[in-house]
């Protein structure tokens, strides 16, 4: 971990998806890999929760830029368990989701997160590009939360 710059720490790192932060912007970022086995996608996204948590972290990166396929067994555990979880627990502020190019992926993705709107006041938007992602989440980074 030597190479590790202060900008990104690594909390998981492997061939499906990664979850580091970037503690300077108050953001955890979830990169998936294709399609991710359940017990992979449970790690990460629990991995984020807890960050979110610990480290009161404001702002989530999900990258599904490579590919991200999320079985409807998963995306019923993050409606159970994952969004209730969110909107009473930590103080999440915006969300940036980089597309995949798997139209199913992003009609997933997209029930999910509106199933999280309606249920806080998180401000979630979805890019093609991670250069604009990045640059809207990082808007008022430098806010006292």
């Amino acid at each position: 971990m030597a190479d590790q710059t202060k900008e990104q720490i690594d909390i998981i790192d492997s061939s499906q998806l990664r979850v580091h932060v970037e503690p300077a912007l108050s953001l955890a970022v979830l990169t998936f890999n294709g399609c991710a086995r359940s017990d992979h996608y449970k790690t990460g996204v629990t991995a984020v929760l807890n960050l979110l948590k610990e480290e009161k972290l404001h702002r989530v990166l999900i990258n599904c830029g490579s590919g991200c396929s999320i079985k409807d067994e998963d995306l019923d555990w993050t409606f159970e368990k994952v969004v209730p979880e969110i909107a009473r627990g930590p103080d999440l502020k915006k969300v940036a989701i980089i597309e995949s190019p798997n139209i199913n992926s992003r009609i997933s993705l997209m029930s999910l997160f509106e199933k999280l709107v309606m249920n806080t006041d998180i401000e979630i938007q979805f890019f093609e590009k991670e250069k604009n992602a990045r640059s809207w989440i990082s808007e008022d980074s430098n806010l006292d939360f």
